[in-house]
């Protein structure tokens, strides 16, 4: 069962449906893309995926943009409360034995009878084999979810990567390398819902481009299934060549980021792209200063996006680890 992020759930009907359709489409891909079959059942704020290997599954679906949690459940198909609870109570059982314990019930649909019907009779039927009940800090908490005429009892539960669905938001362009930084600057803007196609600036024709297409690659098979990420391979040699010929060197490096940023913009115009994302940091080397960046981005056509801005490099290095 995974659980959308909160945020989609403030959406507008009309919004909240286009997304958990883009949602449910995300996971179906990333389930192919790890030949995993399966199948995705939608509801208002829960998918449902059926697969025959859920410990495969669970890491496949925890890089899914837009999934809060990520829970493994037994469904529970019952005739009356007290056949539920008696399926429920064999299930949790073991879990609860001498331990505290609070049942933590909901439930929606026409089942007959209410969530607090659920937790007294459940608690009531594990009560003999537990420590006791406690709702403020129990050992062990009992969660299921009553739908019409089917139980989901939660086993074990852990956090999904939130966010928005990837495709979700217009489309953009990042400024890509092989370093830590603009990876885990276009992860970020991904993880709200957009989509990037990477520009990635060969400087010195020397095969350079090749580590930044080596990281592009396993970042898009891990975190963009179904969505085509494209690497767009500009040529810069010429512009540094020129650079070395006619500009003084305290300037060169400004004048070639802001040629990195025009070449960002062509492509995004190419593409569709609205912003460019790139991944740097207030102060991090002499072109991010504040009077540096606002140079360059002039070269800009579109709106610049610096979603690491502030981060130092500690903070970006165990970001990309994790």
């Amino acid at each position: 069962m995974l659980k959308i992020a909160g945020e989609i759930g403030t959406k507008s009907s009309r919004t909240r449906r286009r997304f958990l359709r883009i949602l449910a489409g995300n996971v179906r891909a990333a389930l192919a893309h790890a030949a995993l079959p399966g199948t995705v059942e939608s509801r208002w704020s829960r998918l449902f995926v059926e697969t025959p290997d859920p410990d495969r599954a669970r890491d496949v679906l925890s890089t899914v943009f837009g999934v809060h949690s990520i829970s493994d459940v037994a469904v529970l198909r019952y005739r009356d409360l007290s056949d539920l609870v008696e399926q429920a109570a064999a299930l949790y059982h073991d879990r609860v034995a001498g331990k505290t314990f609070a049942v933590r019930p909901r439930r929606s649909g026409d089942t007959g009878f209410s969530s607090r019907d659920v937790a007294v009779k459940l608690g009531d039927a594990l009560l003999s084999v537990s420590a006791g009940v406690n709702l403020d800090e129990p050992e062990v908490e009992v969660p299921i979810e009553v739908v019409d005429r089917k139980a989901y009892a939660i086993l074990a539960s852990m956090p999904g990567v939130k966010g928005l669905p990837l495709g979700s938001g217009h489309p953009a362009v990042a400024l890509f390398s092989g370093g830590f930084d603009s990876p885990v600057a276009a992860w970020m803007v991904m993880r709200r819902g957009t989509a990037l196609d990477l520009v990635v600036c060969d400087l010195d024709g020397c095969g350079g481009p090749d580590v930044a297409l080596e990281v592009a690659h396993a970042m898009a098979s891990r975190w963009a299934p179904g969505v085509e990420m494209r690497a767009h391979v500009v040529d810069l040699v010429p512009v540094v060549e020129a650079l070395r010929r006619d500009v003084e060197s305290r300037l060169r490096q400004v004048v070639l980021k802001r040629a990195m940023y025009r070449a960002a913009t062509l492509v995004a115009g190419e593409v569709g792209g609205e912003a460019v994302v790139t991944g740097e940091v207030l102060g991090q080397v002499s072109t991010q200063t504040l009077r540096n960046l606002a140079v360059a981005e002039d070269a800009a056509g579109v709106p610049v996006l610096r979603p690491i801005i502030g981060m130092d490099k500690e903070e970006i290095i165990a970001l990309a680890r994790r």
